[in-house]
């Protein structure tokens, strides 16, 4: 049997990393009886985003749409009914957006004997806000503020009702979920782990640091600046704001928007959730999901800078 492992994020999990490090490593993975799809990735590891996305009926303003979604759906189906591996692994981070339904139908016409599990990592929700505001204003041209962020377009941290769904259609026993360790430096090997026991003494190429460099967080100096300049219309935007990044580096400060008071506020929100969803799929019920970069003080230290430097008005 084909076992299918479709990795659905969460984004802001180290997703990019490892979809990177699974492109580099495919052909030893092969040999190990992991197949991570060619289709649609083409080996240069950024994801199978153009599958994902031909399932989003109704993607979000900032998204480009679905390239030839038929044409990519027929290569992921063939590549699946021709792969000679017991595991394949189809990964992006834009499949919480996509429908269910749909995407439970896709697998369902499979002419081969072959099982779905889905691999999800949920990540504590004050780290998480602040990461993938980080990344919107970066790439996306968000303008709002923080604060303006989390209350009106911070949207999937209730895990549990995020799984339910594909409960429904997957089973509940199909579905692999783990707490991302921001505080870890490994993130492939969580990942591997949740694919199979067989690989995990599997030792593959490193990707360099850098080779996911859109995907990396940047500092307040330069995300403030960037943030304002989203507001005006630039010729060639993403050179000025390189320029701005590397003109900050090694003395900015990072993009943190919480102390800690506010950072526990921010996770008590979901504190209901969270229990409810590691019950049910971690197998013991915990409010806080843990696994943060930064301890309280050293948040609250950074803040304190932040402040001085009238970075921030918290």
């Amino acid at each position: 049997m084909l076992t299918i492992h479709l990795h659905i994020g969460r984004g802001k999990t180290g997703t990019t990393t490892i979809q990177r490090w699974l492109a580099a490593n495919r052909e030893g993975l092969l040999r190990h009886g992991v197949d991570y799809l060619l289709a649609d990735d083409r080996g240069r590891g950024c994801g199978h985003q153009q599958f994902a996305k031909s399932f989003i009926a109704n993607p979000p303003g900032f998204m480009v749409p679905a390239k030839r979604p038929e044409d990519v759906r027929r290569e992921i189906f063939d590549e699946l009914c021709h792969t000679h591996a017991s595991h394949a692994i189809i990964s992006s981070e834009n499949f919480p957006l996509a429908d269910v339904s749909e995407v439970a139908g896709f697998f369902r016409n499979l002419p081969v004997d072959h099982r779905v599990k889905i691999v999800f990592f949920a990540r504590s929700q004050d780290e998480l806000a602040e990461s993938e505001y980080n990344q919107m204003v970066k790439l996306k041209r968000v303008t709002e503020s923080f604060s303006s962020y989390v209350e009106n377009s911070l949207d999937g941290c209730h895990f549990d009702s995020e799984m339910a769904v594909w409960e429904r259609h997957f089973g509940r026993e199909n579905l692999v979920c783990r707490i991302y360790d921001a505080g870890r430096k490994e993130v492939v090997a969580p990942f591997l782990a949740a694919i199979s026991d067989d690989l995990a003494d599997f030792s593959g190429a490193e990707v360099p640091a850098n080779s996911g460099a859109a995907n990396i967080a940047i500092g307040m100096k330069a995300l403030s600046a960037i943030r304002l300049l989203n507001e005006i219309e630039l010729v060639d935007r993403q050179t000025v704001y390189q320029r701005i990044i590397d003109g900050f580096a090694g003395v900015d400060l990072p993009a943190l928007f919480l102390d800690s008071e506010a950072a526990a506020r921010l996770r008590s929100r979901f504190a209901e959730s969270n229990r409810s969803f590691t019950e049910r799929y971690l197998g013991r019920a915990f409010a806080d999901l843990g696994g943060r970069r930064r301890s309280d003080e050293e948040r609250d230290t950074v803040m304190a800078q932040l402040i001085a430097l009238g970075l921030t008005s918290n």
